[in-house]
Parts: C-alpha cells; structure tokens; sequence
C-alpha cells in the first residue's frame, strides 16, 4: 500500500523485463547467538564502525572482560543484536542506507560478529560483481524502495525483496561474469596492499605528539587499563572546585599527573582561555535555505572542520549574528561517547562559503595568541585528550557524555613555543598528506572496478 513517488516511478521503471529478487538473491536468516560462546576476545561491528567505502574497523569485546566504557555493546549484544557472517555474504545497512555502508564478506571478515541492523543476503551468481552493483547500478532502486518517513531514510526485508533488475543488464553481467570478477579481485588485492600501508590520522598524530615530548604512552596505556583506583581525600584540592570524587575522575587526575611527570612545559589551559560558547541548534531540514548548520560530526580527528555534512535552516534568532562560524574559530565537539567527546578542530572559511551556524553541541573556545589552535586541536584529539576527556567528562551513560568549560579549563596540556607548536602542526601535516595520497590511489582503484562494470553493461 505505498504510494511514495519514488517507490512508484521505479516500479513503472521494470513493467516489465526484469529478474525478481529472488532470482539473484536469498536473505540469510540470523542464527541466534549463544552468548556463552564469547567469553573470549571477538570482534564486533555495529554500522558506525563501518565506512561508506565498505570497510570496516570492528571492536575486540570480550564478556569476562566486560568493562563500563564497553557496556552499551554488551547489553545490545546479550538483546541478541549480533548475526554471525560466511565469506561472500553481502550486508546492507537497514538504516540510512543512502550512505552505502554496504559490506562484501571475505575470508579476512568471515569470523567478525555484525550488528543484526545489517541484511544478511547472498547472491546466487558472481557475488563480487553484485556486491558492486548494490554501490552503483543498483543504488538508486535501492533508495527508491528505502522509507524516508520523518528521519533518516530505512530499509527492510519486506522491501528488499520488491527490487527489480534489468534483465538486459544482468545477463550482460553474468555473460563477462568470470572476466569481471577476475578484474575486481586483481584491484580489491591491489587495494588491500595500500589499505595495509596507511596509517590512521589518530596513529599518526599520536605517535607525533608522543615523540615531541618524549611521552612513554605505555605508562599512560596502564592506568587507563586499571580496573579499580584508591583515591586519597587530599585529591579534594587539586584542580576539583566541583568536589567530585569518582573512579572516573580519580582516574583522569592520576592520567594528567603522569603526564605532568613526564612533560615539562605541561600547563593548565584554563590559563589560556579568554571565553568559551556554547552554540544554538535551530529546526532543519536538507533543503537548503537563508543558512547552514554544522552538525557534531563536521569535527574531524584531523583538526579541521568540515562543511560537507550540513543541514539547513531558516528560522529566526534576535542574536543569530553571534553564532555564526568565522573564520580561525576553534571549536570543540560538546557531547559525545566517551571515546569521541571533546574533539576538536579549526574552522577555515572560504569567501563562497554560505553563512553557517554551530550547534548547541559544539563549543567555541577562543585563547591568548600564545596558543596554536590547529596545534591545540591535535592535542585534544591525541591520547592526551582522549584519556583526559574519557574520564572527565559527565554523564548518566557512556552513550552520551558531556564536557563543560570546568573541564576544558582544568585540561594540562603541553604548551611549547610558538614556533615549537607550528613545527608540530606541520610534521602531522606532512605525514596526512602521505596517507592523502594513498587513499587517493584506493579511490582511483575502486573508481577503476565502477567503470569496468559499467563498460560490461
């Protein structure tokens, strides 16, 4: 009973000619998952820890190591939000599947744990070659039977088995069937040889920041590994005018202080901030409109804001004007899961760029000129900030955590000079624009598979 436009338009599509789903596919039903068998280290992939490349970076779980900061992947898993996998499955995200988190299982893949918010389906011919055509061919009639609603966009089983296939196109396909998947593995192996040089931007920012100052990150490493702390009453006077007293706080104290012993040029940071602001979130939409508004992910580990993934909004603010991005603005991610709250990156604004806003869930910080914001920015999304702000940061569960100017205050950051933080900045730069070049050459490559496709059509 669906009479959205874009379900019908593809149904008028394929009147006729066309292979049904069934004749190219089958839904794999999810076995249970005894839970028993994993008290030992599994890997586990939930749809954020996979990329719109179709790669994936799972996290190593283990439920007799069964931790605080881990707890919300336990509990979904124990709900039976897991599915286990077999080499040439195909797993399509049920939600928001516009942004291609689509995933070809492999031998290297077939032993990790899913979340059940992926299909599990496998192709009846030439699995390589499907797999690619849910990323180009078939992608728009994918989206055409997505359910928009008032969200994101979803997708079910129900669905899924509606979709149509040219005929034509797929019997081209099957015809070059052995020579397609011949070209696709000699470039997917091509690209897993790249894959295996490339270092992420957190590694290469870490390893950095931790050789400047001669940081022994094994020390650190330790205490965030320590499962109990013995606080002392006396830690009631240090840096604590909010008089807490927990383990997770204990805990950031004993990390800055091992830091303080091992860095000399470490300073309060409150010392170096002139003002903070929080930003305001107005109603939007994606149709553009008199302004645009960063959203909490526009801050990225590489220390530079981001106007790609932005919403739109025109409703009215009497001080709008204050909340508006200029140019050199330092800002800082506000809320977020322990492992990501209080990122930070520079927002560089180009003359075309349209005005926009920042987010109630983002802070803007503004410091002396002794300070290098891009410089500062590595420095709060390193290991140095990481492990503070895991463990400063407030909240009732660690799927939404929160930092104030209290604690951006009480960060101990190393701060050299000037000159010393510039040549920081352009060491980590040195080496991104590397990895840069890299990928560069995965996407050309993945490019190279499309247009393969394509020409056997």
């Amino acid at each position: 009973m669906r009479q959205d436009f874009d379900f019908h338009q593809y149904r008028n599509k394929y009147a006729a000619d066309y292979y049904r789903f069934e004749e190219l596919f089958e839904i794999i039903s999810p076995e249970k998952i005894n839970v028993d068998n994993l008290y030992s280290q599994f890997q586990y992939c939930e749809i954020g820890n996979a990329e719109k490349t179709g790669d994936i970076y799972p996290v190593s779980l283990d439920f007799s190591e069964r931790n605080l900061l881990d707890e919300n992947y336990y509990k979904k898993i124990e709900k039976g939000d897991i599915i286990s996998v077999e080499k040439d499955d195909i797993l399509l995200a049920k939600v928001r599947p516009n942004l291609k988190k689509y995933v070809r299982i492999t031998d290297d893949l077939k032993d990790i744990y899913f979340t059940s918010a992926f299909i599990r389906i496998k192709a009846k011919q030439i699995p390589e070659v499907m797999y690619y055509c849910f990323r180009n061919l078939f992608y728009t009639d994918l989206m055409a039977i997505s359910r928009q609603g008032k969200g994101y966009p979803t997708l079910n089983e129900n669905d899924l088995v509606t979709l149509r296939f040219n005929r034509l196109a797929i019997d081209r396909l099957k015809s070059k069937g052995q020579e397609l998947t011949k070209s696709i593995l000699e470039r997917e192996e091509k690209i897993r040889v790249l894959k295996s040089s490339l270092s992420n931007t957190q590694e290469i920012i870490d390893e950095i920041i931790a050789l400047s100052f001669f940081i022994n990150r094994d020390g650190l490493n330790a205490i965030d590994r320590e499962r109990d702390i013995q606080p002392l009453f006396s830690g009631f006077q240090e840096s604590n005018t909010n008089l807490r007293f927990s383990y997770r706080w204990n805990k950031a104290v004993k990390i800055q202080k091992m830091l303080l012993s091992q860095v000399k040029c470490c300073k309060q940071l409150g010392k170096y901030i002139l003002s903070t602001q929080n930003g305001w979130s107005p109603t939007c939409d994606e149709n553009q409109s008199s302004y645009q508004v960063l959203g909490i992910d526009s801050v990225k580990k590489d220390g530079i804001v981001s106007f790609n993934n932005v919403k739109y909004s025109d409703e009215a603010k009497e001080n709008l004007e204050s909340f508006i991005v200029n140019d050199n603005d330092f800002f800082v991610t506000r809320g977020n899961t322990t492992n990501l709250v209080a990122l930070a990156a520079v927002a560089y604004v180009k003359e075309d760029e349209p005005i926009t806003i920042f987010p109630d869930l983002l802070i803007r910080v503004e410091f002396t000129e002794a300070i290098c914001k891009e410089y500062l920015a590595f420095i709060f999304n390193s290991f140095i900030g990481r492990l503070y702000f895991k463990y400063s940061t407030k909240g009732k569960n660690q799927t939404m955590v929160k930092v104030s100017p209290q604690e951006l205050s009480d960060f101990f950051v190393p701060i050299p000079s000037f000159d010393e933080q510039q040549r920081i900045v352009d060491k980590i730069h040195t080496e991104i624009a590397k990895q840069d070049a890299i990928k560069a050459e995965i996407a050309d490559l993945r490019a190279q598979i499309d247009k393969t496709i394509e020409g056997a059509i």
